[in-house]
């Protein structure tokens, strides 16, 4: 291996450290052009490939770098070793969601690692990703009656202690404008609001035109956003920066409101409610997100159900299938999600007469699935997704496509971009994507498309805003009931409010005893009180993340702290910074932190909890800790530990006590 492509392969470790996964992707390229022989440049570049959501791509280059050496494994002085090929193809795999397949990736990584307890837990998630699937597949029945059906919004009563503005039987500006207050600050809305909401949307949506079509008249502005992703708070700065929706500035969202973020309901409702206000100035185009299979994946229907039920998120799905796929302004610019076809016979009246109603899901091919799923390519003529799902269009095709169809561009979503968009095809394709810092870990700008009756574009960049790791507690109420981290803050609350007197058993069988029974009411009084902000709960809300982030979650091998990797990489371990010194160190954080652990603590006051003590944890900052963390130091930073800083290294494994140090 040639010390100069090893250099170039540093300085993308670097680059994907930053979060600049597109320079990562070009230092790995070229590492790969000067050596191509050395499989973990193509792991590497794999890894990167995930973080752009280039499945294929990342397919691609673990297969490679499984050809070049079928038993690839990292080599790190630490106990748990990955298959790195093997594992990332398998996720790969997941996010496109070929589950079988990935499994034979996840078999093989156990095959070759049988302690890896990562690759046995992806395992055992995609098995059982198959049997559900196999389930709903067996159960699945033809027309399904509409989740509206028996529906009584007129005897329905609103939730007690519901204190927003209330809705009659129009949208109105003033009760959008309580919705934006309540959301910034946690609350959610009624019930009866949302079913009022979803049924009404529902409605327009489904008698527009599979394209909609729409001049721009003088005096009036249309902006065209990209995705938005769940993330609120940015969605509110590009309003702050840019206007509200009124009678004079029209917009257009281009798919892909939910998933990933945590406030995928709040985007999505606020949406529908100025579609509602103004259906004729007020556009909505569908996204690949706006689907059932992905929403399963990647968070929203989770998100849906913990913060209303099963039936508005059924809703959401009848309301997602009716909107449109695309929108002509001022028969000059084609805007849908994805992209163009694999046929270049395909006109705008093909998208006029498709009839999208008869097909409620994209599935894997024909029009539906390519306006929502293809992506550009530099190269001419057309080649295999990089996601994995539909198919990649160069700029020859684009150029076709407008000339047969008389028009100046291709405005496209559907992909991260650094600075929140792209031109490419010699300006006749444009992506526009409008969630800045995507996931929290992307460091991208956002951007949105201001459009006059000249018909000119221009571009508007904005940066992300900070947004609440602490929300007001009555928002966390429906989240925290279905979470996982549930239990574990349960049973926290209740062994402080014991004094610590309160032992696990019976905490296990709570409720039941008398004593569950008092602590029950205990719990009770709490969450109906909102104003009592309990320590132990702000502590858990500003570790809380949704269903999406959780595949990000990781515990340090030293103190146990569960965060994100952003918050790693960002902030460093809020106990162990000055010594592994994580900050800005994808390397740091993989050889010092770890995605598989057991049990969850929730400490408010480390210093005086008996828990804590036990845990080793009493000296520790407040947050959410692991019971146990698998995998051990490497040995260059335990010899650090114990030479500069004298530090006794106890792995949490459970491998190594207090006694036997």
């Amino acid at each position: 291996m040639s010390q100069s492509a090893v250099d170039l392969k540093n300085q993308g470790n670097k680059a994907f450290a930053a979060g600049d996964w597109p320079t990562a992707i070009s230092f790995y390229d070229k590492a790969i052009e000067a050596d191509a022989t050395e499989p973990t440049f193509f792991t590497n570049r794999a890894q990167a490939y995930i973080k752009t959501e280039a499945y294929g791509y990342a397919i691609a280059d673990a297969t490679k770098a499984i050809e070049l050496n079928p038993k690839l494994i990292k080599v790190q002085a630490r106990e748990y070793q990955i298959p790195h090929a093997y594992f990332r193809r398998g996720l790969a795999r997941t996010a496109i969601l070929k589950p079988k397949e990935a499994i034979e990736d996840f078999k093989e990584c156990v095959r070759l690692d049988p302690i890896n307890k990562d690759a046995r837990l992806k395992l055992e998630e995609c098995k059982k990703i198959v049997r559900q699937l196999a389930f709903f597949a067996a159960i699945e029945i033809g027309d399904e009656p509409s989740a509206a059906e028996g529906l009584d919004l007129e005897s329905m009563a609103l939730e007690e202690g519901y204190d927003g503005a209330v809705l009659g039987n129009e949208m109105t500006q003033e009760f959008i404008d309580d919705m934006i207050e309540r959301f910034k600050t946690g609350k959610l809305l009624a019930k009866k609001y949302v079913y009022q909401i979803l049924i009404a949307v529902k409605k327009i949506v489904y008698d527009e035109a599979t394209m909609v079509e729409t001049e721009i008249p003088e005096g009036v502005e249309l902006t065209v956003c990209g995705d938005t992703h769940g993330q609120y708070f940015d969605l509110m700065e590009l309003f702050r920066r840019n206007g509200h929706p009124s009678d004079k500035h029209w917009y257009l969202f281009n798919g892909d409101f939910v998933d990933r973020g945590s406030w995928s309901t709040e985007i999505a409702l606020l949406l529908y409610a100025y579609k509602w206000l103004r259906p004729k100035n007020f556009f909505l185009n569908r996204g690949n997100h706006e689907t059932d299979d992905m929403n399963k994946v990647y968070g929203f229907e989770g998100e849906c159900k913990a913060k209303y039920n099963e039936r508005i998120f059924r809703l959401f799905s009848e309301s997602f299938s009716a909107l449109a796929l695309a929108t002509l302004i001022g028969s000059k610019y084609l805007v849908l999600h994805g992209g163009l076809f694999s046929d270049d016979k395909v006109t705008l009246d093909d998208i006029r007469k498709l009839n999208r109603h008869s097909q409620r899901q994209p599935g894997q091919a024909g029009l539906m699935m390519e306006m929502l799923w293809t992506d550009p390519q530099e190269e001419p003529g057309r080649g295999p997704s990089k996601r994995g799902v539909g198919m990649q269009f160069g700029p020859d095709v684009t150029k076709r496509f407008c000339e047969n169809n008389g028009l100046e561009a291709v405005i496209r979503s559907h992909e991260v971009r650094m600075d929140g968009y792209e031109v490419q095809h010699d300006g006749k394709c444009i992506t526009v994507f409008s969630a800045p810092r995507y996931c929290d870990s992307t460091e991208n700008r956002g951007a949105y498309i201001n459009i006059g009756p000249d018909y000119k574009l221009r571009f508007e960049q904005f940066d992300a805003v900070p947004h609440p790791n602490i929300r007001p507690m009555v928002s966390f109420l429906h989240p925290f009931l279905s979470h996982s981290l549930f239990p574990s803050l349960l049973l926290a609350i209740v062994s402080i409010e014991s004094n610590g007197a309160l032992d696990a058993s019976v905490a296990r069988t709570f409720p039941g005893s008398k004593r569950g029974s008092k602590w029950a009411k205990v719990i009770s009084r709490l969450f109906h009180q909102p104003s009592i902000l309990h320590p132990l709960i702000a502590t858990a809300m500003s570790s809380f993340v949704t269903p999406g982030q959780q595949r990000y979650m990781r515990a340090c091998m030293v103190c146990s702290i569960v965060m994100t990797y952003s918050r790693f990489r960002d902030e460093g371990c809020p106990n162990c910074e000055e010594f592994l010194h994580l900050i800005g160190s994808q390397d740091q954080i993989e050889s010092c932190t770890s995605q598989v652990f057991e049990g969850l603590i929730t400490l408010a006051n480390p210093a005086r909890s008996w828990v804590a003590k036990w845990q080793r944890l009493d000296g520790y900052v407040p947050g959410v800790y692991a019971i146990k963390v698998s995998g051990q130091l490497p040995d260059e930073i335990r010899s650090s530990l114990e030479d500069e800083y004298r530090i006794q290294y106890i792995p949490r494994d459970g491998t190594q006590t207090e006694a036997d140090a």
